[in-house]
């Protein structure tokens, strides 16, 4: 039933009518607010999709060197070098 009172309003949202749509008025703000809006906004989008990269990337690197840090077989110097030699 509930399916049929949505296809007649063309909306997936039963209380929301075809023509809510068509008179709604959005606000468009002027480049120069939309400009420092992205000076903000895309070094913070950059950081989202470029920090789980880095968070795997030392989470390999942790599961690498602990084990062989534990055991013995290097120590911190050794560690060090085979980072940089990584990287």
């Amino acid at each position: 039933m509930s399916v049929v009172i949505s296809a007649g309003k063309a909306t997936t949202m039963g209380h929301i009518q075809r023509y809510h749509l068509t008179e709604a008025l959005v606000c468009v703000p002027l480049q120069p607010l939309l400009d420092g809006m992205d000076k903000v906004i895309a070094p913070l989008i950059r950081k989202q999709t470029t920090n789980p990269v880095e968070s795997y990337t030392l989470a390999a690197l942790r599961d690498t060197l602990l084990p062989k840090l534990i055991n013995g077989e290097i120590r911190i110097n050794d560690a060090e070098r085979f980072v940089e030699v990584r990287s």
